[in-house]
C-alpha cells in the first residue's frame, strides 16, 4: 500500500504540546492526539512568544468605536501592536501548511467564537463573537486553507470534512514536486469523487484545468488546479453532492 503523505498542521500549542496556556496547564484533545502519528505538527504560543510569560494574567479584546485592543487588566498592559506585528511575521516565515488546529475562544489564537468586551472591567458583547488577532491574521493571510478549533472538531461532520482537505492537499503537494501534466491528471482521475462531494460545478472545473486544454505548461496548471480545489473546498460537503458522489461510484459496480 502506497503510503499517503503527511499533512504539515500548524497548532496551538497549548493543545497538547505545551503547559503554556495563562495558567500553566495544557488542553488535551482527542483530534489532536489521534493526528499525532498521521501529521507534522508545527505549534507555537503566541502569548508566550510576546513574552507573557506562564503562568500569567489573562488577556482579553476590548472594543470600542470600532477599535479593537488586547489588554491584560490586572497590568494594564496593551499587548495589541506586539501580537499584530508577531502575528504577521511569524505568518509570513510559517510557509506551506496543509491547514490550521486552534484554540477556540482564545483572545489571541480563536477563530469563530472570541467574547470582546465594552471595556477593561466591561461586560462581553451579548449575541456577537470575533477572531482572535492571530487568528485573525490566520484567516486573512491563509484565506483557503482549512482552518478549525479544537472544540469543532469535536463534531464527527466537521471533522471529517477538514480531514479530506487537509489530506488531499498534503498529497497535491507531494504531486507538484513531480512537476508532470500526467501527474496532475492522475490525481484527479484518483480524487474526482471526493471532489465530487464538495460540489458538482467545482469539480468540473478542475476536470478541465487537469484535461488542459488551454495547453498550460505544469506549473501554471497545477497554480489553477489548487487555486480552483482551495475554492471548491470553501464550501464544506454538501449532502446533495455526497450523494451525486456516492451514486457515481456506485456505477463503477
Amino acid at each position: 500500500m502506497v503510503q499517503s503523505p503527511k499533512p504539515r498542521i500548524f497548532a496551538s500549542r497549548c493543545l497538547g504540546f505545551s503547559k503554556c496556556r495563562y495558567n500553566g496547564i495544557t488542553i488535551k484533545n482527542s483530534v489532536v492526539d489521534a493526528l499525532r502519528k498521521h501529521v507534522d505538527f508545527v505549534n507555537a504560543c503566541p502569548e508566550v512568544e510576546i513574552g507573557l510569560g506562564v503562568p500569567r494574567k489573562p488577556i482579553k479584546i476590548v472594543g470600542k468605536a470600532g477599535k479593537r485592543k488586547l489588554v491584560q487588566p490586572a497590568t494594564g498592559l496593551d499587548v495589541s501592536r506586539k501580537m499584530e506585528e508577531f502575528s504577521g511575521k511569524y505568518l509570513e516565515k510559517l510557509g506551506e501548511v496543509d491547514g490550521f488546529i486552534l484554540k477556540g475562544k482564545s483572545p489571541s489564537c480563536g477563530l469563530f467564537d472570541v467574547k470582546e468586551y465594552s471595556g477593561v472591567e466591561g461586560r462581553a458583547s451579548k449575541g456577537r463573537k470575533f477572531s482572535g488577532f492571530f487568528g485573525k491574521k490566520v484567516m486573512e493571510m491563509y484565506p483557503d486553507a482549512p482552518w478549525e478549533d479544537e472544540g469543532r472538531l469535536l463534531n464527527g461532520e466537521i471533522r471529517e470534512c477538514f480531514f479530506k482537505k487537509i489530506f488531499t492537499l498534503a498529497r497535491f503537494r507531494e504531486m507538484k514536486q513531480e512537476r508532470k501534466m500526467k501527474d496532475l491528471a492522475e490525481f484527479h482521475e484518483k480524487h474526482k469523487l471526493l471532489l465530487l462531494a464538495f460540489g458538482q460545478e467545482g469539480m468540473g472545473k478542475l476536470g478541465r484545468v487537469a484535461a488542459n486544454r488551454k495547453k498550460l505548461g505544469f506549473e501554471e496548471a497545477a497554480k489553477e488546479y489548487e487555486m480552483e480545489m482551495r475554492r471548491l473546498f470553501r464550501n464544506g460537503i454538501c449532502k446533495k453532492s455526497a450523494a451525486n458522489s456516492l451514486m457515481h461510484a456506485f456505477g463503477y459496480f
